[in-house]
């Protein structure tokens, strides 16, 4: 793995944004592509589809709030839990870096399941990187949701030009409230196609005019272009 397959292009930091991605030509080496001027999107949900919930980072703590799963299913979908998403026998992490790489491979190569959405961030998606065939997208894309440690995974979708979204995540979503979760609705509304598009005033990081946004944690970007991932 190298930054130059991963990390090119800058990530400004966002709360809710889609990853618009980029559509090589047939047979390309995207790794050596330049942004791409088309884009795959992944078929937004139906009621009755089927998403998966996975972590790939961080290990959950010890006393997990379920609830997300009811939230999820009130849209009108239903839950795949990945196999390892409750372990903690890895140190920091939610399984080896196999095991959480593996938990994510079975998401994607499931016909059944639509959408994946990462529980939590935290530190080590990075690590599962060279565990994951991500190309499957190409021919059967799907939805990828997250933010924070999740940055590489959009990185790495953005290359192969693949959509995904960065939106807030189930550790997040506030079920001790009456208040509503304008966020988890935010994200359901993505998941759902029913999210047309932003509309920000102008600034000296975000020049005038129409164009494609991505967004992420910019110490991810920079993690992928570490030492031991600069090329030999």
């Amino acid at each position: 793995m190298n930054c130059r397959r991963y990390a090119g292009g800058l990530l400004l930091s966002g709360l809710f944004l889609l990853f618009f991605q980029g559509t090589p030509h047939a047979g390309a080496d995207v790794s050596r592509q330049p942004e791409h001027h088309s884009y795959l999107r992944p078929p937004f949900l139906r009621p009755g589809d089927t998403v998966s919930v996975v972590a790939v980072s961080s290990k959950l703590p010890k006393k997990v709030d379920t609830s997300f799963i009811r939230t999820i299913a009130s849209w009108g979908l239903t839950v795949k839990l990945g196999e390892h998403l409750f372990s903690r026998d890895s140190g920091w992490f939610a399984g080896t870096d196999r095991e959480r790489a593996g938990d994510l491979q079975r998401a994607l190569d499931d016909p059944s399941v639509r959408a994946v959405i990462f529980y939590k961030g935290g530190y080590g998606a990075i690590r599962t990187l060279d565990h994951l065939d991500l190309k499957v997208l190409r021919k059967h894309p799907k939805w990828l949701a997250g933010f924070s440690d999740v940055t590489v995974l959009h990185q790495a979708l953005r290359k192969i030009g693949v959509e995904s979204i960065h939106g807030t995540m189930p550790v997040l979503f506030r079920t001790d409230t009456l208040k509503t979760d304008t966020s988890a609705l935010s994200l359901r509304d993505a998941l759902f196609g029913e999210i047309g598009g932003y509309r920000t005033p102008p600034h000296a990081y975000n020049p005038a005019g129409p164009g494609r946004r991505t967004a992420g944690r910019r110490q991810s970007v920079a993690d992928l272009c570490a030492e031991r991932y600069r090329p030999g």
